[in-house]
């Protein structure tokens, strides 16, 4: 593949209007719809729930899963303390890491709600997008509605 190829994901493949085989090479524009894709993709990673998060350790396979795809339930969850938040900050870095591979390095930052009333989750995730020849440094700010604990990612800062 050559070096200035874009190549993406299996569903734009499969929508896109061009018979390019999902290389590109990318201009301005489609770089800024490339990283939307991925914005989107990671909304909907979030918002999927696992369907199993508890198996033997030696059912390796079970890591990659459509069955562990997404998060564990956590609207029973109370965010608010240090400790919970902590965990759940660290299992969002996790199914980043296993199942966005384009973003690598992923990092969760927890904010703190300055308004007490305030009970939305708000976080910013950063990490390196590195599909060819993109190689940027990005940040996604996130949101999670405590009323239905969707996931919200208001845009893509490069």
């Amino acid at each position: 593949m050559s070096s200035d190829q874009v190549t993406l994901s299996v569903f734009d493949r499969l929508v896109s209007r061009s018979r390019t085989n999902g290389l590109r090479h990318p201009s301005g524009g489609e770089v800024d719809e490339y990283l939307q894709q991925v914005r989107r993709d990671l909304e909907n990673l979030l918002n999927s729930r696992c369907w199993w998060s508890d198996y033997a350790s030696d059912l390796h396979e079970l890591d990659r899963s459509i069955v562990t795809y997404g998060l564990v339930d956590f609207s029973a969850e109370h965010l608010g303390h240090g400790t919970r938040r902590e965990e759940f900050r660290r299992l969002i870095e996790r199914v980043i890491r296993r199942f966005e591979p384009r973003i690598h390095h992923p990092r969760v930052e927890l904010h703190e709600n300055v308004d007490l009333s305030d009970r939305t989750l708000r976080f910013r995730i950063e990490g390196v997008l590195k599909v060819e020849p993109l190689s940027e440094q990005i940040a996604f700010d996130t949101s999670v509605e405590p009323t239905n604990s969707s996931f919200v990612i208001d845009g893509v800062d490069v």
